[in-house]
């Protein structure tokens, strides 16, 4: 299995290798941990090894074109790549859950009653056409999608990364008691199809994701109950470091371990998240704040 270096050997070293072509991997944290910046990281590395890339970016965080341009150059800087390979990504500006939705052929159907929200999923073979709600989508269904439409475009696809799912999901149904049965079958809806689209193009699927107080009581998963756990097996988790790491390296001191399914937070790491350069092993970067 083809596996791309995350340029941080500590990362490789919690996800056996690298990021392996062809499956997803998910990346979670609180907010401001960086999740952003590794999935940039990322992109950049795929792009390295002359893969394309799209980048579905749901939180505006690559709104302007200058913070855009200033973190991918700390990546161009350390490994000093050419100048075309930053074109091999593509930034897609997806706001908010329905249009992420017809991104991959859905048209998501929300249901308000009271404080209670209920969802359906449609899957139109065109738009603007009738649609007609079906349950299990086929291979040839999906062709229809702008995803699978861009990545037949692409010379070289590789990756394919939303960032982030949770603002989607939670700017449309609310996080109460209620309304989990609607969230988990929007997740298992979007995730189920984002991933047959993966898998016709032997594609990395990656997405951001908030973290949420483990219920055990022990550090954070990934928000989204146990659909989001159960399709994206493999996770990268980022906690700030403990006290005595950031007395010694600073704010930019993180704990990296992988979550995996069904709930078990193993092989835990550092890294340092540092300033101009991102996620390196300890012992390669000045001490310093990251502006998020």
């Amino acid at each position: 299995m083809t596996k791309i270096s995350t340029g941080c050997v500590s990362i490789d070293r919690i996800i056996n290798g690298g990021v392996p072509l062809g499956t997803p991997i998910g990346i979670y944290g609180l907010q401001n941990i960086g999740k952003s910046i590794l999935a940039t990281q990322i992109a950049a590395r795929f792009a390295q090894e002359g893969y394309d890339v799209i980048y579905i970016d749901t939180e505006a965080f690559y709104q302007l074109q200058e913070d855009w341009d200033r973190i991918f150059s700390w990546f161009e800087h350390r490994w000093d790549l050419d100048s075309d390979v930053k074109d091999k990504i593509e930034i897609i500006q997806l706001r908010d859950l329905f249009a992420l939705g017809r991104f991959f052929g859905i048209e998501f159907q929300l249901i308000q009653e009271q404080a209670r929200v209920s969802a359906m999923a449609k899957f139109p073979k065109k738009w603007g056409s009738k649609a007609t709600k079906v349950t299990h989508q086929s291979q040839d269904w999906i062709t229809y999608s702008q995803a699978y439409k861009d990545l037949g475009k692409c010379e070289k696809p590789g990756l394919v990364i939303i960032d982030s799912i949770t603002v989607p999901l939670k700017s449309k149904i609310s996080s109460v008691t209620q309304n989990f049965p609607a969230r988990a079958s929007v997740i298992q809806t979007l995730l189920d199809t984002a991933l047959v689209v993966a898998n016709e193009f032997n594609v990395s699927f990656l997405i951001t994701n908030h973290g949420t107080k483990n219920p055990m009581g022990y550090g954070v998963q990934p928000w989204g109950g146990g659909n989001m756990i159960y399709y994206i097996k493999r996770w990268i988790g980022i906690m700030s470091g403990l006290k005595a790491d950031r007395e010694l390296f600073g704010d930019q001191i993180r704990r990296i371990y992988r979550y995996r399914w069904p709930g078990l937070m193993t092989t835990t790491d550092k890294a340092l998240l540092a300033l101009d350069t991102g996620y390196v092993d300890m012992g390669q970067a000045d001490t310093g704040s990251v502006q998020l």
